[in-house]
């Protein structure tokens, strides 16, 4: 490590230096000779910044990227911390661990399918990169491909951002699927129930992808359910990998999941199908039934103290030398313009000249089936179009942390066991579902929500996701200490640089109050209530069912106090009852606000 800088000019002045005094003269004053007082008055160079980077497998291709990034950026140092030393489920676990007691990496790097980003996020332990973007000359929103987006950013916040991605899609048969935009249930009951081979998935994967798909759900009335389970009693209880690619070809297997990465895998599996090969999605789910897995996904810690060094070694990833040199780009690209290019190329025939001096295509690949060689060449303009749409309609990514997959796993067994009916075994995954207070898929209680303008926050919700928000909205907010109370952390005063509209508070990372303070429609409860409403409003939409403090300090003070299931609403009206409301707060049971309004009146 560099500790000092030297140039010639420090050379030149030593010189002078000696000549004026005499070589070798020391100066008896100080007793430090010319030379060391000149090299006394070089500045040390400032430490170099170290950034941990915490990856699951230590893959070449990092390595190669951090030795790049290292050699190009003085004063900045990337170190690898691999956290799968042994097995992966270990590693990941002491990664979460690392991550949300403080001590972990700047800068994660993961795939979807190896760790899922929803705890990190709730627990506000990871960045919101969407104010990176705004600021970034190098990638930004509109780089990135749209569908894509959309699904990284379904909660509010960027929390990740993936180099690359795969899709997973079922394949099957023309007779078995009629339409690839939407795979029926009686289709794919059919199909299970008629082949004469077992597909290569099994009850519990098929489970899985459904419930990620949106294939079905825990709410009552979703039929979908039985459907999914009736399905899943006709597949093998342990996937087994099947060497007889005929029986695929001959539609003797109903169907299959597919991991398609590149055009290339994209025609191999469909060559293997035959013609009447048919992409297509879980039945009854959004987005035609495909699932996002991103590959390369960074995320910044949001306790790092070098988030903008972090991002600049995220960022480089996206340059357009980054992207010949160190993006691993042999799944499809994150990047649009990289996206379009990858199937632009896919279609370039090349050919080869014969020895009697004909011209023949040269394959991208030839494979064994049954007894002969077959070969698979470059994609047509109705493969590149196929792609794109899957692309394009795929609305949800692979996650692994919902509560409705290991419920419907563990209780459909007792139906496969002939221990329950299918009545029996749906009213029981529902009735699991809805004892989960903080369910992943149970909808929002719209009680503990504040809207301002068109967006809201909520009780809960972590300070990273509230944040990310309110960049989005282009709000100004300013962090203050709680010191007086004690009750909280801290809080957020939000407002437009005219008018403060709510004041937003955290214990340890999450939400616990918020507090409208002006008298503006712009910051409303979920029912409409802003302050400057009237009592009688406020009775209209919450009702007449209230508790009642009165206070007389400066002036009397009437506090209106609302249980509404786990959270309060209280509304502050000074002077008669009928007069305006002051001030609304929203806050978790057991986290009373504290006010100064004087000597409580007690009231018959």
């Amino acid at each position: 490590m560099k500790t000092f800088k030297t140039i010639a000019l420090l050379l030149v002045g030593t010189v002078s230096s000696l000549l004026l005094m005499g070589c070798g003269e020391i100066d008896t004053g100080t007793n430090t000779s010319a030379w060391e007082k000149e090299t006394a008055a070089v500045v040390a160079e400032e430490p170099e910044t170290e950034i941990i980077l915490g990856d699951i497998g230590g893959a070449s291709t990092l390595q190669e990227a951090v030795a790049d990034f290292n050699g190009k950026n003085d004063g900045i140092t990337i170190i690898i911390h691999d956290y799968c030393e042994e097995n992966i489920s270990d590693g990941i676990s002491c990664l979460y661990d690392d991550i949300l007691t403080g001590k972990g990496p700047d800068i994660i790097i993961f795939s979807t399918d190896e760790m899922d980003v929803e705890v990190l996020t709730e627990k506000g332990a990871i960045e919101n990169l969407i104010p990176y973007l705004e600021k970034s000359d190098v990638i930004g929103e509109e780089d990135i491909v749209d569908s894509a987006y959309q699904v990284l950013t379904a909660d509010g916040g960027l929390y990740m951002l993936p180099t690359n991605f795969v899709l997973y899609t079922l394949i099957t048969k023309e007779k078995w699927c009629s339409n690839k935009e939407n795979f029926t249930f009686e289709e794919a009951l059919r199909a299970v129930r008629e082949c004469e081979e077992d597909p290569m998935i099994s009850r519990d994967l098929f489970l899985q992808e459904g419930a990620i798909c949106g294939g079905y759900s825990g709410e009552t009335e979703d039929n979908r359910l039985e459907q999914y389970i009736k399905i899943a009693e006709q597949l093998p209880q342990q996937a087994m990998f099947q060497t007889n690619d005929l029986l695929m070809r001959e539609g003797k297997i109903p169907f299959n999941l597919e991991c398609i990465g590149d055009m290339q895998q994209y025609l191999y599996k469909k060559s293997i199908w035959g013609e009447d090969a048919v992409y297509t999605g879980f039945p009854g789910a959004e987005g035609k039934g495909r699932i996002f897995i991103f590959d390369n996904c960074f995320a910044i810690n949001s306790q790092s103290a070098h988030k903008e060094e972090a991002w600049k070694f995220v960022e480089s990833y996206f340059t357009e030398e980054g992207q010949k040199t160190i993006a691993p780009n042999w799944n499809f690209s994150i990047l649009q313009d990289v996206l379009d290019q990858q199937l632009s190329d896919s279609r370039k025939q090349e050919y080869y000249q014969t020895s009697d001096g004909k011209r023949e295509k040269l394959p991208i690949l030839t494979y064994e089936i049954g007894s002969t060689y077959e070969n698979v060449y470059a994609a047509q303009d109705e493969d590149i179009q196929d792609v794109r749409e899957m692309i394009n309609n795929t609305k949800v990514m692979q996650r692994s942390d919902l509560p409705l997959i290991g419920i419907t796993q563990a209780e459909a067994l007792y139906y496969f066991n002939g221990e329950k009916s299918i009545e029996e075994t749906a009213a029981a995954i529902r009735n699991k579902i809805d004892e989960m207070p903080n369910a992943k898929n149970a909808q929002p209680d719209m009680d503990v929500i504040i809207n301002i303008g068109d967006f809201s926050v909520s009780l809960y919700e972590g300070e990273q996701e509230i944040l990310g928000k309110l960049d989005e909205m282009g709000l100004l907010y300013e962090k203050v200490e709680d010191s007086d109370n004690k009750k909280y952390n801290y809080y957020y005063n939000v407002g437009d640089g005219e008018a403060q509209f709510i004041q937003v508070y955290f214990l340890e990372k999450e939400c616990v109050r918020i507090r409208i303070s002006s008298n503006e429609t712009f910051a409303h409860t979920s029912r409409g209530i802003y302050s400057g409403n009237s009592y009688s409003q406020m009775v209209d939409q919450y009702g007449d069912s209230y508790e009642k403090h009165t206070y007389m300090g400066k002036e009397r003070y009437t506090i209106y106090r609302y249980a509404l299931g786990e959270c309060f609403h209280e509304f502050g009206i000074p002077g008669e009852a009928t007069g305006e409301i002051y001030n609304v707060d929203v806050y978790v049971s057991g986290q009373m606000p504290i006010y100064d309004y004087g000597e409580e009146i007690v009231e018959d």
